[in-house]
């Protein structure tokens, strides 16, 4: 279920971030935070996300363990 106002959703290990970008252009009122621990994969994010921004965010690298 998702309100009329939207949802914020994290998203971990978001690869290239191609689900991402597609929910993003169907739930507009709803913001994505999207993380990965590859940089190589978060530049990729970036790129097809770049459209959709500031409604989706690809800027953190999660750790290893």
């Amino acid at each position: 279920f998702i309100s009329e106002s939207g949802i914020n959703v994290l998203e971990l290990g978001c690869g290239a971030a191609d689900p991402t970008r597609c929910l993003a252009e169907n739930f507009l009122k709803s913001s994505f935070m999207a993380s990965d621990i590859s940089t190589a994969n978060l530049g990729k994010a970036r790129e097809n996300c770049k459209s959709e921004y500031p409604k989706v965010w690809v800027y953190i690298r999660v750790a290893k363990w």
